[in-house]
């Protein structure tokens, strides 16, 4: 019995990019961890998931997009979208974007 055993097939390599954008008071990484089984699924299919931090940081070490206490809103969405321009651009060429609720909300 000289049957060869079929190794399994590892990630396709990417063919589209998208750029991840975390909730308020969570940061990349916990996005990512959250979403993990999608993130491999997507990388299974040749889709590369950027997780990218919002630049606002809080005193507990979390990030937002913007500020839900107030404050100036208009100020932070226009940081909220520059860092988001700047990841596109960084990361290019980018597919689309992918937000959980405040990171949806930019």
């Amino acid at each position: 019995m000289g049957g060869s055993r079929r190794q399994p097939a590892g990630p396709k390599p990417a063919t589209a990019s998208i750029l991840c954008l975390h909730g308020g008071r969570q940061s990349a990484e916990l996005f990512r961890q959250r979403i993990d089984r999608l993130r491999a699924r997507c990388q299974a299919e040749g889709i590369r998931l950027i997780f990218v931090d919002a630049p606002m940081l809080q005193p507990d070490g979390s990030r937002c997009w913007y500020d839900e206490d107030g404050g100036d809103a208009a100020g932070a969405a226009s940081a909220a979208a520059i860092a988001v321009r700047e990841e596109w651009e960084r990361h290019a060429p980018v597919s689309g974007l992918l937000g959980f609720s405040q990171g949806a909300a930019v």
